[in-house]
């Protein structure tokens, strides 16, 4: 906890404090800029926040750079850290045990003041652990209604994680996050490759269609394997089968050359030997029978001349036919004789085995390769939606937690400052926002005391080490509800806080709670510094 500030710009050079409720008391007429406000910058200042260097009261301007020494005490023993407004972003630690001194980054003080309160395994930094419920005046966190939000430009969403980083259960939903975001990123890659044509992207049917090469890849391969087995004894039997294939082929197309060729000579033969029967043909007819007609002779020879001529013209086309075919069956018989070669020219050399292996192999692979990214892409965006259901539901368990213990401590205090009577402040959770709400009294006063409590409620919850509350809280509530709330902070062994004044107008147990906790007394005449600027 923290024991004391020392300031050489402070009216009173150091100020002390104890566990539980710790008051800065103004004056009975309320004055301002007597530096309540001041100090309690300085406090936040001293658990490494930097709204005191934000601040627009103008004191580094009046009083130049200083340091604050402050002095914690954690399990019976103290440390003391210096920090100053010229380098607040590097602190002087000192362990008085030891009697060592080192100099720390503001960063690692607040890691260690985070160790020291206990909250190392907590999902959050220290500062967003405590400072949304550090309400100093002049901070953005002082609305009534966004009780959540630490700033106002805060998102709802990250608003209600820090609210879960509190209560300490954010450990649960980041592992499971940091696996959907480590999934999601692999999908979105793999998807970024399939549009970029550096990664195959399938439909169904190429999947169906790679799942057959991949069968038919393996089983030619397993093929191969065990005729290797049978190559050790007999090579031939490798390519027998294939050889005699093509030998029964190449029978046929001898058989067929034979037959275009007979045909051919026949047809070529015709051609040579086409002629008609002449007139002369016919005298040793005449010579035995004088009495012929020779007009029919004549006649006879006539028709033989016009069938002889068409008989040339269809024999010559049929002849080119027949060499056209011949040509063919010759080219295709070459082509066969060739496989034939090829075949038999293993059972010297096996290297067509290795070139098939080689090509069966690579098909196997790449339609492996290729169904792999297809099945990876499915399965990513299973365990996506898995997950994304799984976070859902975690955050729905853990809100619900949360919204019940909250309301339920809310229900309590209101009961005790206000009475049974008066309907209790809520607050409603979502993964996306929240909403809190003030029953019955939409007044100022009322809904400052709602956010009063939901911190009590917050800091009775959980591990919450310190609790800051500016006196501009207070200012509208009733003198009743201050009196009872007062009570109620007095309730907490953790430090608290607050900055009140006009103590005489409360109730008389509360003054006696003022005049017990107060660790200084502010005034018009007894500033917090040593310096008066207004």
């Amino acid at each position: 906890m923290l024991t004391k500030i020392a300031c050489t710009k402070f009216r009173e050079e150091e100020i002390y404090f104890h566990e539980g409720l710790n008051v800065v008391l103004g004056d009975d007429d309320a004055t301002n800029s007597i530096g309540k406000t001041g100090l309690l910058l300085v406090i936040d200042f001293g658990f490494g926040g930097d709204s005191l260097l934000e601040s627009e009261s103008g004191f580094i301007d009046e009083l130049g750079h200083h340091q604050y020494e402050f002095t914690f005490l954690f399990s019976g023993r103290y440390y003391r850290v210096i920090r100053g407004t010229e380098t607040p972003s590097r602190t002087v630690f000192h362990d008085y045990s030891h009697g060592h001194s080192y100099e720390l980054k503001v960063g690692e003080y607040r890691d260690l003041l985070k160790k020291f309160y206990g909250l190392g395994s907590y999902e959050a930094s220290f500062r967003e652990i405590i400072s949304l419920y550090s309400r100093i005046w002049g901070k953005s966190n002082t609305g009534p209604y966004k009780v959540l939000h630490n700033t106002l430009r805060m998102a709802d969403k990250k608003a209600v994680e820090s609210l879960i980083k509190v209560f300490g259960y954010y450990g649960e939903i980041s592992d499971l996050m940091q696996k959907y975001e480590k999934l999601d990123n692999e999908k979105k890659a793999l998807r970024g490759g399939m549009n970029r044509n550096v990664i195959p992207k399938l439909t169904k049917k190429d999947y169906q269609r790679n799942n057959e090469v991949i069968q038919e890849s393996h089983d030619g391969i397993e093929d191969i394997k065990e005729n290797l087995r049978l190559y050790a004894t007999n090579i031939r039997e490798i390519t027998d089968q294939e050889v005699l294939e093509l030998k029964k082929e190449k029978d046929t197309y001898l058989d067929a050359i034979s037959q275009v060729e007979a045909r051919l000579q026949r047809t070529q033969m015709n051609i040579a030997h086409n002629s008609y029967v002449k007139s002369q043909s016919f005298q040793a007819l005449q010579d035995y029978f004088p009495d012929i007609d020779e007009k029919r002779i004549s006649e006879v020879e006539g028709f033989h001349k016009g069938v002889v001529k068409l008989m040339a013209g269809r024999l010559k086309a049929e002849e080119k036919e027949l060499l056209d075919e011949l040509s063919a069956l010759r080219e295709e018989l070459e082509r066969i004789n060739g496989r034939i070669s090829d075949r038999l020219s293993n059972l010297e050399e096996p290297g067509h085995i290795v070139d098939r292996v080689f090509e069966l192999s690579n098909s196997l692979e790449r339609a492996k390769r290729e169904n792999y990214y297809y099945q990876r892409d499915g399965d990513l965006s299973e365990e996506v939606k898995s997950l994304g259901s799984d976070i859902s539901e975690k955050k729905k368990e853990v809100l619900n937690d949360i919204e019940k213990r909250v309301n339920q401590r809310l229900y309590e205090i209101n009961n005790f400052v206000y009475g049974a009577d008066r309907s209790s402040p809520s607050i409603r959770l979502s993964d996306n926002g929240y909403s809190f709400s003030v029953f019955e009294d939409s007044g100022t006063g009322k809904a400052y005391a709602s956010l009063i409590m939901f911190d009590l409620s917050v800091f009775s919850n959980t591990r919450l080490p310190v609790l800051i509350h500016d006196s501009p809280l207070f200012k509208n509530i009733e003198n009743l509800a201050v009196s009872k709330l007062l009570e109620e902070y007095d309730k907490y062994k953790k430090q608290v806080f607050i900055a009140v004044d006009e103590q005489g107008k409360y109730e008389e147990e509360a003054q006696k709670i003022i005049e017990q906790r107060s660790v200084i007394k502010l005034s018009d005449s007894n500033l917090l510094y040593n310096k008066d600027w207004r």
